[in-house]
């Protein structure tokens, strides 16, 4: 059988937030790291769509498992609090 929708969603946060917490704990130096702080500016769009974008789906995930970016620099602790509940 397969997933539910809700547990791929579980499954694809956890990913994000294991990809994120991977990027924190890189140095500063590493081109990964300056691509996440770059933003692009004249993107085009639909005038009546938001601008969703892979930081704002991050912030969004963090927010709702209330986690904070200093927390994503302990490896071991993020993990626990970032994994889904196994089915």
């Amino acid at each position: 059988m397969g997933r539910s929708s809700t547990d791929r969603r579980q499954v694809e946060r956890e990913n994000r937030l294991r990809w994120f917490g991977h990027i924190q704990r890189r140095p500063i130096e590493v081109v990964v790291k300056k691509c996440n702080i770059v933003t692009i500016d004249g993107s085009i769009r639909r005038r009546d769509t938001l601008r969703l974008t892979w930081a704002n789906v991050v912030n969004r995930d963090m927010n709702l498992l209330n986690l904070t970016n200093e927390m994503a620099l302990d490896r071991v602790e993020w993990r626990k609090k970032i994994h889904a509940d196994p089915i």
